[in-house]
C-alpha cells in the first residue's frame, strides 16, 4: 500500500477503512489493468498495480500521452483519501458497484464476473438485512436480486417489495436484474409489471453476458434521453 506520493513525495495517510476499500478495488483489477488515485498534496494521478504498487511511466509505455493527443480531463477529486473524515461508504467514487442477492455459488460467480468485466465491483449479500444496510449507505449502480433468495412469493419478498416502492428519484438510477427459474428471460413486459430493468430465466445465466449486454444497450436507448430531458428540467 502506498506511504507517500511518488510524485510530490508527501506522506498518505490513510485509515483502515480506507486502506480495506482501496484493497477491494485492486483485488477486482483484472491482469495488466491499473488503478488511478489522486494525491490531495499535488493533485496529480498516481497509478497503482494489482500490487498497490506505483506505475513509473516507463512500465506503461501504453499510458503515455502522445504530444497531439487532446489534453485530457483532470482526475476526479480523490483528496478524501488524505481525509480523517473520510467515512466507509465513501469508497472509489468512479468504481460502479453491483449488489448480488444470489445464494447459489454458481450462478452468482457467473453474474459477479459478467459485471467485473464491465468494470462493476460485485458485492454480495446473503442476507436480506445485510442488503438492506448496504443500500442504506452505499451507492449502487446496479441489484441483481434471485427470486428465490428469501423462500417467498416474489410479491411477499421483502428486498423486492422495498425495490418496488423506492422513491423514482433513487430508483431510476439503478439497474434492477430478477433472475429466476419462471422468469422469461429479456421479456419487456414481464420485467415492466415486475418493477425490474431485466428479467434473466436461471437457464440463461451460463449466456448472463450476451443478455446484460443486450438489456443495457435497450435500457440507455430508452432512459438516457429520458433521464437527460429530466435534467433540464431540474428534476433529478
Amino acid at each position: 500500500m502506498l506511504t507517500a506520493c511518488p510524485l510530490c513525495h508527501a506522506t498518505l495517510h490513510f485509515t483502515e477503512g480506507q486502506m480495506a476499500k482501496i484493497q477491494t478495488s485492486l483485488d477486482a483489477l483484472r491482469e495488466g489493468k491499473v488503478l488511478k488515485l489522486g494525491c490531495p498534496h499535488c493533485k496529480q494521478a498516481i497509478t497503482v498495480d494489482r500490487k498497490g504498487d506505483p506505475v513509473q511511466e516507463n512500465e506503461a509505455p501504453s499510458l503515455r500521452r502522445p504530444a497531439s493527443q487532446i489534453e485530457p480531463p483532470v482526475p476526479p477529486d480523490l483528496s478524501w483519501l488524505g481525509s480523517g473524515d473520510f467515512e466507509a461508504r465513501e469508497i472509489v467514487e468512479d468504481v460502479p458497484q453491483v449488489l448480488l442477492l444470489v445464494r447459489d455459488e454458481g450462478l452468482c460467480r457467473v453474474i459477479g464476473d459478467t459485471f467485473s468485466d464491465l468494470g462493476y465491483l460485485p458485492v454480495s449479500v446473503q442476507n436480506v438485512e445485510n442488503a438492506m444496510d448496504r443500500m442504506r449507505f452505499e451507492s449502487f449502480k446496479a441489484v441483481v436480486y434471485h427470486t428465490v433468495f428469501e423462500n417467498k412469493p416474489l410479491s411477499e419478498a421483502i428486498f423486492h417489495r422495498h425495490m418496488a416502492k423506492m422513491a423514482m428519484s433513487s430508483r431510476r438510477y439503478i439497474y434492477y436484474i430478477l433472475v429466476g427459474p419462471d422468469l422469461h428471460t429479456l421479456y419487456d413486459l414481464e420485467a415492466l409489471c415486475l418493477s425490474a430493468n431485466l428479467v434473466v430465466n436461471d437457464r440463461e445465466v451460463p449466456k448472463f453476458d450476451f443478455v446484460l449486454r443486450k438489456g443495457l444497450t435497450d435500457y440507455e436507448a430508452l432512459f438516457v434521453p429520458f433521464l437527460s430531458a429530466m435534467r433540464e428540467f431540474g428534476k433529478k
